[in-house]
């Protein structure tokens, strides 16, 4: 509680400290665009400071199956996300941005990084703590995602870890590639051992218009190799929705090594969307594990199909190589009612493999989206689950979210 408390008052000196400049120092000038944004007459120093809320309602019902394995089932409501964050650039060539969450009581570190710009032939160098480049969806912002939680395949993207990257985007940012190198911290802000990741992404953009007619078509391919030192890990897989118990839940002892390859595509054509991922993953381990095999590999999927019922597009941002803000065409107040969106997608996850047996699920979520302007948002889903394993049973899972985001 302390450690929130000190961040809040370091941000609200940081505000007062930074609206005195800007109302003394004709260089300065402080605007509004989906967030507090301050830069100098010539834009060589920027800053943007923003947030989101995120708060979540589950309903669940399960079959008599499901109670019995898990009945610590029920409903429930959260804070999934209460995050500050400040990003910008120094003299042009650096970038930075510091973000952290509120959520869960706890103050979580979640980006923590430095950017190094226009490096010659390598682009640029970014260092500290975010998202390894693997997953579209994971990639995609939580603030823009059409469903409120991404699918079980993005459960196996690495996420945040501390490292170090090098990337660069060419033919005006329709070919992007990123390669680097992570240590596999957990829930940490430090690591000490041998273990890393290697992870590579390359996107191209073979369709972008922009123009009357909005057309998108993106295609990916991410690798990453992991060696993980000979640690326990753990597989606790939830069904789409955060409150949910976790339907896949199982351990493998003295882990070796992991590989990861993902296919992403995504088209979109003005008001409508098409969405999805391929993961095949491996792992191998010592021979103190207790299964018979040495390796296993197992293929995930999922598709996401979207409709913007009141005409609007889902954005595509070339620099984030990722799906970006909507922006309603009437905000909802006294002239409209903001935009619609529907979408339903079908997630498949299977770790049933040889002796492995650590279940099978499969989603089924339809989607309907409020954007009353382009920093609050209404979400509800449906989501069906059907889980395999040495049982068979299923649940229906009702959700909403309440977000403003900027």
């Amino acid at each position: 509680m302390n450690k929130v408390l000190l961040f809040s008052l370091i941000i609200i000196a940081s505000l007062k400290s930074v609206t005195l400049s800007a109302q003394t120092n004709t260089d300065f000038n402080v605007k509004w665009n989906n967030g507090l944004r301050i830069q100098n007459s010539d834009k060589s120093v920027k800053i943007k400071i923003g947030g989101r809320i995120q708060y979540d309602m589950m309903f669940i019902r399960q079959d008599s199956t499901m109670d019995n394995h898990f009945a610590t089932a029920g409903n429930g409501a959260e804070v999934r996300r209460a995050r500050f964050f400040m990003s910008g650039s120094i003299y042009e060539n650096i970038d930075y941005k510091l973000q952290v969450d509120f959520a869960n009581n706890a103050l979580t570190l979640k980006d923590a990084y430095i950017r190094f710009k226009h490096i010659p032939i390598v682009g640029n160098l970014q260092v500290g703590h975010f998202k390894e480049p693997i997953g579209l969806n994971t990639l995609t912002s939580s603030k823009y995602l059409s469903m409120m939680e991404r699918p079980v395949a993005s459960y196996l993207d690495l996420d945040r870890r501390l490292g170090l990257m090098i990337y660069n985007q060419h033919f005006n940012k329709r070919l992007t590639w990123q390669l680097g190198y992570f240590l596999p911290n957990i829930a940490s802000n430090k690591y000490i051992g041998n273990g890393y990741h290697i992870t590579s992404r390359i996107v191209g953009l073979p369709i972008y218009d922009d123009g009357e007619t909005y057309k998108v078509l993106h295609i990916g391919l991410a690798y990453s190799h992991g060696y993980l030192d000979q640690k326990t890990s753990s597989f606790r897989f939830r069904p789409e929705a955060h409150l949910a118990p976790k339907y896949i839940n199982f351990k493998v002892t003295d882990m070796k090594n992991t590989n990861i390859a993902n296919l992403e595509l995504a088209f979109i054509y003005n008001q409508f969307s098409i969405q999805g991922e391929y993961h095949h993953y491996s792992f191998s381990h010592g021979d103190t594990a207790h299964y018979q095999n040495s390796s296993y590999s197992s293929g995930i999927y999922y598709a996401t199909f979207s409709w913007m019922l009141t005409g609007e597009h889902r954005n595509y941002s070339k620099k984030k190589t990722a799906f970006d803000i909507v922006k309603p065409k009437k905000n909802y107040g006294k002239n409209g009612w903001g935009a619609f969106e529907l979408a339903f997608r079908i997630s498949h996850t299977n770790f049933n493999v040889d002796d492995l047996d650590g279940g099978e699920m499969d989603n089924y979520t339809l989607g309907l989206n409020w954007y009353l302007n382009p920093a609050v948002k209404v979400a509800a889903n449906y989501i069906h689950t059907n889980s395999f394993s040495y049982y068979h049973g299923s649940s229906d899972i009702f959700q909403m979210r309440f977000q403003v985001a900027f």
